[in-house]
C-alpha cells in the first residue's frame, strides 16, 4: 500500500516539474514573441559637421525669452545638409524638432551631415588697415566684401586665403571680395610700393627720356635747350610739379606716373646801339659802320676811322674795344666782342 502511495507521488512530481518547464517556455516565447522592433532592426548614427566626425549631433541653442516675457529667436548656429544611410535606408530630417525620421525600419547606419550658418573671415594685411566697420563673419554662400586702405603710396600686390580659396581686389573702392563662402577662411594680403614713371617729352631741345622712382621718391632728368632758345615752359600730367633749372629737370616727389612736356621759348632779340661820335673840326670819318651800328645782344659789332690827314685818332668808349687795330697808316678798326648793352664812343 505504500508503495502504491509513493509511486503516485512521483508521477504528480513529474508532471508538475513538466507543467512548470512548459510555462517557462510559454513565457520565454511570449517574451521574444513582444520584443520591439526597433530592438531588432537598430539604425546606428554617425554626425558630421562640416565633413569632420562629431562625438554627438551639432544642436542650436533654443529659443528664449526676455526679461518682459517677449521670444527671443536665436540665429541657428548649424544647418543640416545632408545624410547617407546604408541598407537602401531612406529618411527625412525634420529642422523643427531637429532629428531625423527614417522611412522604414531597418538595421542601417545613417551619417547625418551639418554645416555652419556662418563663417568666420580673418585678414592678415601688410602695409594696410582693414575698416573696423568690415564684418567678421559672413553668412553661409554669401560673398563677403572687406575695405581696406592701402599705406600711402602702395597697391595691391597679391592674396592668399587658405582651402584655396580665392578673391577679387577693386581699386577703385578699395575693397576685397571673397565669393560663396562656405568655410572659415583665414586671408592674407599684401600690399607693395607703387613703381612710378616719368615720361619726359623736351620741346625746342634735348633730352627726352623716362626715369623710374618709386612713390615719394625724386626724379632728375638733364635736358638742355637748342641755341636760341631759353625759359622752360613745364606741364605735367597727374597734378605732378617740376622745375628746371641748370639744365636739369626735376621732381621733388613723385607721387604717380606722369607725362612731362618741357618747351623752351625762343630766345627774344635783344638789339644794342654802338654810338660813334666824331668831334667838330676833326680830320677823321667812318670809313665802315654808321654813327649808329645795331648789334644783336652777345654778338660782335665793329666800324673803322679813317684818318684824313694820318694822324691817329683818340677814342673814348663806355666800354673798351675788344681788339684795336691798324689796317694802315690812315685806317683804324675797332672790335666789341659780345656785346651785351649799348655803348658810346667819342673820337677826337
Amino acid at each position: 500500500m505504500k508503495s502504491k502511495g509513493l509511486k503516485i507521488l512521483l508521477i504528480f512530481l513529474v508532471l508538475l516539474t513538466g507543467s512548470m518547464g512548459m510555462v517557462g517556455y510559454m513565457q520565454s516565447k511570449k517574451q521574444q514573441t513582444n520584443k520591439p522592433i526597433e530592438d531588432i532592426n537598430k539604425i546606428t548614427y554617425e554626425y558630421y559637421l562640416e565633413d569632420e566626425l562629431q562625438e554627438k549631433m551639432p544642436i542650436n541653442m533654443p529659443n528664449a525669452t526676455d526679461e518682459n516675457g517677449n521670444n527671443i529667436i536665436s540665429e541657428p548656429t548649424y544647418q543640416f545638409s545632408r545624410f547617407t544611410c546604408t541598407n537602401d535606408l531612406t529618411g527625412d530630417f525634420d529642422v523643427d524638432n531637429w532629428k531625423f525620421i527614417p522611412k522604414e525600419n531597418k538595421t542601417s547606419t545613417c551619417k547625418l551631415y551639418f554645416v555652419k550658418s556662418n563663417y568666420t573671415i580673418t585678414l592678415t594685411i601688410t602695409n594696410g588697415i582693414e575698416d573696423e566697420n568690415n564684418q567678421k563673419t559672413i553668412q553661409r554662400e554669401k560673398d563677403g566684401k572687406f575695405i581696406i586702405k592701402p599705406n600711402e603710396g602702395y597697391i595691391f600686390k597679391a592674396a592668399m586665403c587658405s582651402d584655396n580659396k580665392e578673391g577679387s581686389w577693386d581699386e577703385s573702392t578699395n575693397t576685397f571680395t571673397l565669393n560663396a563662402i562656405m568655410k572659415d577662411i583665414t586671408c592674407k594680403i599684401d600690399f607693395e610700393i607703387k613703381n612710378l614713371e616719368a615720361d619726359i617729352t623736351v620741346v625746342n631741345g634735348k633730352g627726352n627720356t623716362t626715369e623710374k622712382a618709386n612713390y615719394g621718391e625724386s626724379i632728375t632728368a638733364v635736358i638742355e635747350p637748342n641755341f636760341g632758345y631759353e625759359k622752360a615752359k613745364i606741364d605735367c600730367t597727374n597734378n605732378q610739379t617740376g622745375i628746371f633749372s641748370s639744365n636739369k629737370f626735376t621732381i621733388s616727389k613723385l607721387t604717380d606716373n606722369t607725362k612731362c612736356t618741357i618747351t623752351f621759348e625762343k630766345t627774344p632779340v635783344v638789339k644794342h646801339t654802338i654810338n660813334v661820335i666824331i668831334a667838330d673840326n676833326t680830320k677823321y670819318s667812318i670809313l665802315s659802320g654808321s654813327e649808329s651800328i645795331s648789334v644783336d645782344n652777345g654778338n660782335t659789332g665793329t666800324f673803322s676811322i679813317k684818318s684824313l690827314d694820318g694822324s691817329e685818332p683818340t677814342i673814348s668808349c663806355t666800354i673798351n674795344p675788344s681788339r684795336d687795330n691798324i689796317i694802315d697808316s690812315n685806317t683804324y678798326k675797332y672790335t666789341f666782342l659780345n656785346v651785351k648793352s649799348d655803348i658810346t664812343c667819342n673820337i677826337k
